[in-house]
């Protein structure tokens, strides 16, 4: 696991996530998440990872379950890596039975976030209900779900039409398309706020092949001392004049548009016959603030 993700508790809600990740044997990583959010929402998602000399679907789980309002939802899928005839027919079998032994899970509602024909299965067994399916169908199913999948699983071995390295771009494919659609990355941030949720997202659900480096800070365009005064966004040492500086660099910023079209050549013609003059400051000569633009007047370095 990586550091800092294995758990987490939102500040905002209270509400608490825990996450575990396997190697084990026939699956080389297999990753289990539990959100507890109290009566709003109780969250369970796992997706089992196969070995790359085998061939298989992943197995996904998603349960949610709404309590305030008795509500449920559930998917349980094979999510096939190709949608080729022959795999289906091969790695299938079971689930297609499920399928007709559960009609009540045979959802027919479009998952809004994915492509269905890509990483589902025409027999993807979705339940969206109350508290009568969650203490009613839905745990018959969820056991039949898992002992089809093993069934799959053992039977398989050895099988495999697909080479390993084939097999692992399939998987790493389906990382990048998931990290890109996935809804839960929404729900994660408003209670764990964005830059864990990010992290959470690329390097735990979905982690590429290379390591994630999360995107750099905005610069601002205009300086401020930091919260705990010892510098500046720009590394400056402190210095007693900065307010000074920083209301010139505030003019600055503020008279721009209006210079632009008077400093443009082609909008003023007086200015291309003007000799060019001496070249100005970069920066403050007395405390060495550096400024977003040549300065035409500084005040703090005038004496």
């Amino acid at each position: 696991m990586p550091e800092g993700l294995q758990h987490c508790q939102s500040s905002k809600s209270g509400g608490k996530i825990e996450s575990w990740l396997w190697n084990v044997p026939g699956f080389r990583r297999w990753r289990v998440t539990r959100l507890d959010a109290g009566d709003s929402l109780q969250v369970l998602n796992s997706v089992a990872y196969p070995e790359h000399s085998l061939d298989h679907p992943l197995m996904g789980v998603d349960l949610l379950w709404f309590g305030a309002r008795q509500k449920l939802v559930a998917v349980l899928d094979f999510q096939p890596l190709i949608q080729d005839k022959e795999y289906l027919e091969r790695h299938f079998t079971g689930l297609r039975a499920l399928h007709e032994q559960f009609p009540e899970l045979n959802g027919e509602e479009t998952m809004r976030s994915f492509d269905p024909n890509q990483y589902f299965s025409p027999w993807l067994l979705f339940c969206r209900g109350g508290a009568d399916e969650a203490e009613g169908s839905l745990p018959q199913a969820f056991d039949a779900f898992l002992s089809a999948y093993w069934s799959m699983h053992d039977q398989a071995k050895g099988q495999s039409a697909l080479a390993a390295s084939e097999v692992e771009r399939l998987q790493n494919a389906y990382d990048v398309y998931s990290a890109e659609r996935d809804p839960a990355h929404g729900l994660f941030t408003s209670h764990f706020g964005k830059d864990w949720s990010d992290r959470f997202l690329h390097e735990f659900l979905f982690p590429p092949v290379s390591p994630y480096e999360p995107p750099p800070p905005r610069r601002a365009l205009i300086p401020s001392r930091s919260l705990d005064g010892a510098g500046s966004l720009f590394s400056t040492p402190p210095s007693p004049l900065w307010p000074l500086c920083s209301r010139s660099l505030i003019r600055l910023q503020n008279d721009s548009c209006r210079k632009r079209a008077a400093q443009d050549p082609r909008r003023n013609p007086f200015l291309s016959a003007r000799p060019p003059g001496p070249a100005r400051p970069k920066s403050c000569a007395r405390c060495a603030v550096p400024a977003l633009k040549p300065v035409p007047l500084h005040r703090c370095s005038i004496s």
